[in-house]
Formats: C-alpha cells, sequence, structure tokens
C-alpha cells in the first residue's frame, strides 16, 4: 500500500473511522454502500500476538439484490427475516505498517481491493492512498521477457471505462467509441498473427495495451475480466499467461460455522497472517 505525503497514517484514518458510530462510518461507493466493520491489533489476537505488530481491520457492503434464503433436507427453501436490514458481505483485511503491504482476503460479493481503496480515501482531505496488486516474481518475469507474440485477448467492460482513462491510450479511443455508439457494454478484443516477424511488431503493442489495461484494474478489478497474451518465454514453444492471474495469492481452510454459515473474523485474520508470513519468508515481501 502506497500514501501521498498528504495523506494520515493508515492507522490513524482507520482509528477515526472506526470511532464514529456504525452509521456515521457508511460511503457510498459506485451506487453501493460501504462501511468498516471490525479494527484491532495483532496484540489482541492470542494467536498471532508474539508476532510483529499488525493491523487488522474489515470492511463490509451492503447487498441490495436478490439475497440467500434458508434452505434444509426437509422444507422447501425459506426467506430470511433481516428484520429492516439486508444481507451483507465483509471482507478481511491485514496490513503491515512495517513492509506497507496488505494481506486482502477474497470475498466474491465483499468489498475488493479497489473498493476498500476508494472507501478510505474518501476520508481523507487531503492526499489519498494507493492499494496496487503484488504480482508473483516468476509470472513477471515471464511476462516482461514473452515474445514473438502470437496473439492477445481481452474482454473489457467499457461502462467502467471513463473519457479519462481513454485519453491515456489514443489507439483504444476509437473502438471504445464505437462500442458505445451502439450502445455496447462488453468489448471482446482478439488480436492474432501467424509470423514470428509480425509477432515481434505486435510485441511492443500487445505489451503497451496489456499495461494501459492491467492499470485500469488497478482503480477497479471488474473492469478487464480477461487478459492473456501467447507467445514464446525461454525459447520454448508458446505460452500463454493469464496477466490477470498473476497476483500473488494463495488458499487456506477456515471452519465455518453451522450456526450461521459465517467464517469468524478472527480466524480470517489469522489465517491471513499465516499467508503473509509464508510470503515474507519466501521474499515476495520485504
Amino acid at each position: 500500500m502506497g500514501r501521498t505525503e498528504e495523506a494520515p497514517l493508515l492507522s490513524d484514518t482507520l482509528g477515526k473511522v472506526h470511532a464514529k458510530v456504525y452509521s456515521d462510518r457508511i460511503q457510498l461507493i459506485n451506487r453501493k454502500k460501504y462501511r468498516l466493520e471490525e479494527l484491532a491489533s495483532s496484540r489482541d489476537i492470542p494467536e498471532i500476538s508474539g508476532v510483529s505488530e499488525v493491523i487488522c481491520f474489515s470492511v463490509m457492503n451492503f447487498r441490495e439484490g436478490h439475497g440467500p434464503g434458508k434452505a434444509d433436507h426437509h422444507t422447501p427453501l425459506e426467506s430470511i427475516n433481516y428484520d429492516g436490514g439486508s444481507p451483507g458481505e465483509d471482507t478481511a483485511v491485514l496490513y503491515d505498517p512495517t513492509s506497507g503491504y496488505m494481506a486482502i482476503q477474497y470475498a466474491h460479493s465483499g468489498p475488493r481491493h479497489s473498493a476498500i481503496q476508494r472507501y478510505l480515501n474518501a476520508f481523507l482531505m487531503e492526499g489519498a492512498y494507493e492499494l496496487k496488486p503484488k504480482f508473483d516474481t516468476e509470472f513477471e518475469r515471464k511476462f516482461q521477457t514473452q515474445r514473438h507474440l502470437t496473439r492477445i485477448e481481452t474482454k473489457i467492460d467499457t461502462s467502467q471505462v471513463s473519457e479519462e482513462d481513454l485519453k491515456a491510450n489514443q489507439a483504444a479511443q476509437h473502438i471504445f467509441n464505437a462500442s458505445r455508439e451502439l450502445d455496447g457494454t462488453m468489448l471482446n478484443i482478439t488480436i492474432g498473427v501467424e509470423s514470428k516477424r509480425k509477432g515481434v511488431w505486435l510485441n511492443d503493442k500487445a505489451k503497451e495495451l496489456a499495461g494501459w489495461l492491467k492499470g485500469l484494474n488497478q482503480e477497479d478489478d471488474n473492469t478487464v475480466t480477461k487478459l492473456e497474451t501467447k507467445g514464446f518465454v525461454d525459447d520454448e514453444k508458446p505460452e500463454i499467461i493469464d496477466l490477470l492471474g498473476g497476483r500473488l495469492t494463495a488458499e487456506i481452510e477456515v471452519p465455518i460455522s453451522t450456526a450461521d454459515y459465517r467464517m469468524e473474523i478472527e480466524e480470517r485474520w489469522i489465517a491471513l497472517y499465516r499467508v503473509f508470513a509464508s510470503w515474507k519468508r519466501k521474499g515476495f515481501v520485504r
């Protein structure tokens, strides 16, 4: 995580927001309501209290669309009475102030890193925070050394691309404008070549386009839903690289309560710390 000189320490901002009543923590981001739910220090969690201090928090969003129902083997699906409330999904986050890195839980319907960034920035009078995905070093090496490209393929939600974004890529403006004139929202682009000579030409163009599209997803990770290149790596046979799949990720099981089918927030923070600690041991996080 990065921040501009004017932005306060993230710990200070989180503390101020957490001190507010629940209703005052809410911010509207892209027509959806978000709220800081939990805030703790690793010192408060016995399983990780002996490590260097990290900050644990969670951000939730209100689900205003179709919600889940209650099901069992012997009766029909029933509605859940939220008694004036609504379904909500929360994302657990672990922040290490020393390294500046975060470990963020993947939550299918919960806040993603881009929404969390916008939520935190909404409370700032000056400056900004920036949350950028960390990519696997081997993946980055392959992408940077990939050459003689034979194909680039992408799928983009054009409704999420602003005029300001398009100014950074003149070549994309014409095709985006054509899509919008037809009231299109999803844009699929595939460029392929057969010869190595043309592949060398495609290499620079594709790398430029891929870099721009990756930048769009740092603002909102739902904008580009597919981004793949195919080309030679290390003089071997052509290899397909998923440019959206190279983020540093890990899977770890967390128990789910059969009473409410939720994972306890502390269990999620502990899992995030275990993953984060393994990344530090491997040198991915310094």
